[in-house]
């Protein structure tokens, strides 16, 4: 496989976002589903919602009242306190959506072909990345492992998710240009990258946690004092920082939710409870083929046992990975960012639709440990587990989760699409 992977490692430019491509072209073919129909009713306009520009397309406010018009009775009406309240900045995201509802109307395959766009894009800026820190061969295989992830699925087969995959993508934009800068390229590169990062701010707030990936860079691959090291990772940290700042004083999150949690107004329970318990299923979901998306369903105290058992898993993992940690000071890095980047997705259930940024880093370790497995450094046989799990099972549930998101939308829709059927056309 070393072989194979060195022959092919001049081809990775291309051949990753080819590959995405091709793995994510049944998003095509999955129709509009559950939020996707919000965003029509409110773009078109419907007896539910009137007219919204963009800038309200993240906005959803039931002020104290049940679901409206033809929803009554709906799944809609169950699922959703009265008290309801959720209101994200993400101007840029809902852009591309109010730009594709002009330009394609309702059909939801423009729709997904912008989606997959995007997502290839993001493939080929995590590729680069990877071979800008490491030797062509482990790049190649840890852009692999990131392209064909199956928790990538739902981002990109559900067009409301599109958010997550162009949050992230600014967060890339923030790390390449932050290490470009550090290697010498020049201010220019510095300011590449905020300005990607604040293009990603406005598009989801996944993209806060790039600021981790920054900070892990100055720990684990800088040389000099850590007073320097601070003043380079100053700009990037600056900006998260005015950014919770403008979050909370905008009063941006959700409000009266059973799906996610405000750190804002609830920091204790955050602290004390959702950390605890959503961080483990997440490594668990990124590293291993496990499933973690109905864990919102469980009592609180089986959350605390599947938690213990994911920590006892991941602990175990790690401690198999450890020999590669120490050895790969760039592994080290990447998985220091990536654990970072579950901190602020801990704020909602443990899903593995929100795992993107997370295995930007996390892809790398497990490339770092099968090639390492396989050239004799590491455990051999943890390298072929990995390669069954991230390259023969992982393409394999992406294709499922696509499925899922199409069985889901037959099943939903029925209710979700009652919101826009007044909507001009």
């Amino acid at each position: 496989m070393l072989d194979l992977l060195d022959r092919w490692s001049h081809r990775g430019r291309w051949l990753l976002p080819l590959l995405a491509a091709l793995l994510f072209l049944p998003a095509l073919f999955v129709p509009f589903m559950a939020d996707d129909w919000i965003f029509v009713a409110m773009l078109e306009g419907s007896d539910v919602f009137p007219p919204r520009g963009p800038a309200d397309l993240f906005h959803l406010d039931l002020g104290g009242e049940p679901w409206p018009g033809g929803v009554q009775g709906s799944l809609f009406q169950w699922w959703t306190s009265p008290d309801f309240q959720a209101w994200f900045f993400r101007p840029l995201s809902a852009l591309t959506h109010a730009l594709d509802a002009a330009l394609w109307g309702r059909n939801a395959v423009a729709h997904h072909l912008t989606s997959l766009a995007w997502y290839v894009g993001l493939v080929a800026l995590v590729g680069a990345i990877y071979r800008r820190t490491t030797t062509p061969a482990v790049a190649l295989l840890a852009g692999l492992i990131f392209a064909v992830d199956d928790c990538h699925a739902w981002p990109v087969g559900w067009i409301s998710n599109r958010n997550g995959v162009l949050g992230v993508l600014g967060a890339a934009v923030l790390l390449y240009g932050h290490h470009r800068w550090r290697q010498g390229g020049g201010q220019r590169w510095l300011l590449a990258g905020l300005a990607g990062y604040a293009a990603g701010l406005c598009s989801a707030e996944a993209a806060l946690a790039g600021v981790g990936y920054v900070l892990a860079y100055e720990v684990c691959l800088t040389q000099g004092s850590w007073r320097s090291r601070a003043k380079a990772a100053a700009p990037a940290l600056v900006m998260a920082l005015l950014y919770l700042g403008f979050w909370k004083l905008g009063g941006y999150g959700t409000r009266d939710s059973g799906l996610y949690l405000n750190p804002f107004e609830q920091p204790l329970r955050f602290v004390g409870s959702a950390l605890p318990t959503r961080v483990p299923l997440l490594l668990l979901a990124a590293l291993t083929p496990a499933q973690v998306d109905l864990s919102f369903l469980l009592t609180e105290g089986q959350i605390w046992v599947a938690a213990a058992v994911a920590m006892v898993v991941v602990a175990a993992l790690l401690a198999a990975l450890s020999g590669t940690l120490r050895r790969d000071a760039t592994a080290r890095m990447f998985l220091l960012g990536g654990v970072i980047a579950l901190v602020p997705i801990s704020a909602t259930f443990a899903a593995g639709r929100n795992l993107l940024l997370p295995t930007m880093g996390l892809s790398y370790v497990l490339a770092r440990a099968i090639v390492d497995g396989l050239s004799g450094e590491g455990s051999r046989g943890l390298a072929r587990l990995l390669i069954f799990f991230h390259l023969i099972l992982a393409p394999i549930g992406a294709l499922l989760g696509l499925g899922s998101l199409g069985g889901l939308g037959q099943v939903v829709n029925a209710d979700c699409v009652v919101l826009a059927t007044e909507a001009p056309t």
